[in-house]
């Protein structure tokens, strides 16, 4: 029995003294194990409904922004100016455009001058700018030189803000001060200034419309500073819608000229620039090939692309050449009917 009671109390020595295991005596009770803290619960919080994302806003349309799409619908690829305070919106976004290219050159009469060579050797129609005042009165000889010889261009000043017209603002252009609308017509198929943000589509389609048609020459818009950068709810216009192509021509007067040209001894063709302007090189050749006639040209078909055309007539071998326009003058009789051309 002894035996007995040392080992169990030996295995009671064994025992740490944090085991859940006591004695009381020589009877052996198990303490429960202490537990942890349970976590204090936290209120939830209500559920939201969940508020729908606005969907991003559309960017606002300029009315630069409408003022290049035509310009780029035209075909319109160089701005040629001078960058002023009274046109900078219009500059900024050319400059900005990726189809457009701003030449900025070193004087106003040169920008004109340059969109005139442009537009003569390109065919497409060209664009000069130039600021209010003296920016704009600088361009008036290039913009003469252009209308004289049928080249579209589209002229493009600056002016005031709209609620500065008629209180002598800075360079204020108006009937009050320097009336550039009014310089620019006898120059111009078409001069106008832009009174409205509303108005600009209108004015721009009739001077695109005018410079491009029948026989081409330079338009002029006289534009407010502040009307660039308002808003626009203009709706796309197709250039075809407002610039339709037509083909109309006096049959009659062509029966009698062709008539004329065959029973002619001499016959010889005096072919000006309208004959670039419409296109119409191959239908030249062909004529001159058909009458085996002389051709002369006048002075503004050098500076067009015609002259490579009339320069194959002057090499060709047979029986056709080219001649000063003063030997018609006084050695043929003229036909008493137009021709149409220039």
């Amino acid at each position: 029995m002894t035996m007995h009671g040392s080992h169990a109390d030996g295995a009671r020595d064994a025992l740490p003294a944090s085991s859940p295991v006591t004695s009381r005596g020589r009877h052996s009770t198990i303490r429960p194990a202490m537990r942890a803290p349970l976590p204090q619960l936290v209120p939830l919080r209500p559920i939201r409904s969940l508020e729908p994302v606005p969907a991003p806003k559309p960017q606002t349309q300029r009315m630069v922004d409408v003022f290049l799409r035509y310009l780029e619908a035209e075909g319109v690829s160089h701005v040629f100016g001078i960058v002023g305070g009274l046109l900078y919106p219009m500059f900024a976004a050319v400059e900005a455009s990726q189809s457009l290219t701003l030449v900025h050159v070193k004087h106003e009469e040169g920008a004109a001058f340059m969109a005139d060579g442009f537009a003569r050797m390109s065919g497409r129609l060209a664009v000069c700018a130039g600021t209010s005042g003296p920016g704009a009165t600088n361009m008036l000889t290039g913009v003469a030189c252009a209308f004289s010889d049928g080249v579209p261009i589209l002229v493009i000043t600056g002016q005031a803000a709209s609620s500065a017209l008629g209180k002598g603002a800075a360079q204020e252009a108006s009937r009050e001060d320097i009336d550039i609308v009014d310089m620019f017509r006898p120059v111009t198929k078409y001069s106008a200034m832009v009174t409205s943000a509303e108005t600009l589509p209108h004015h721009l389609r009739r001077a695109l419309r005018l410079a491009l048609s029948g026989r081409p020459g330079p338009v002029h818009l006289n534009v407010p500073v502040d009307l660039w950068e308002k808003a626009s709810n203009e709706d796309w216009f197709d250039p075809k819608t407002y610039r339709p192509e037509t083909r109309g021509f006096d049959r009659q007067a062509v029966q009698r000229a062709a008539e004329a040209l065959l029973a002619a001894e001499y016959p010889v063709i005096l072919a000006g620039s309208g004959v670039g302007v419409a296109g119409a090189q191959e239908h030249l050749r062909a004529l001159v090939d058909l009458l085996s006639c002389r051709v002369a040209t006048s002075a503004q078909v050098k500076s067009r692309s015609l002259t490579r055309s009339m320069g194959s007539i002057e090499n060709d071998p047979g029986a056709t050449s080219t001649m000063p326009s003063s030997f018609m003058s006084a050695h043929c009789v003229p036909f008493e009917t137009p021709l149409g051309v220039q």
